[in-house]
């Protein structure tokens, strides 16, 4: 019974430290992602805007293509952003091993 009641201040020790890190640490967590969700906000409002208005017709996922892949070049000259059929056919070109070249591809 006295082995079952230290459990039980254990358990309810790590449930409290939890909640009172939780509330330390995640308006952190949300302040990050209300910035994310401004960014979002704005481009979506600007995607949105270029399709009703622009001179021509303009199709989202080109302009959401575009967009990613010139962020990624923000980064590094190495980043880059395949579509579906890019990627298919990367993977069929490199199809081998390769040793000692230190980079990840990855299908998102």
């Amino acid at each position: 019974m006295k082995k079952l009641t230290r459990l039980g201040t254990v358990s309810l020790g790590i449930v409290v430290a939890s909640t009172v890190a939780g509330g330390l640490f995640g308006g952190r967590v949300l302040a990050g992602t209300s910035r994310l969700s401004d960014h979002l906000r704005i481009y979506t409002a600007i995607v949105s805007a270029v399709e009703d208005n622009y001179v021509d017709e303009v199709k989202s996922d080109r302009l959401v293509s575009s967009s990613i892949r010139e962020m990624l070049r923000t980064l590094d000259p190495h980043s880059n952003f395949l579509e579906v059929k890019d990627y298919a056919t990367m993977q069929e070109r490199q199809h081998g091993s390769y040793y000692g070249l230190g980079i990840t591809v990855q299908s998102v």
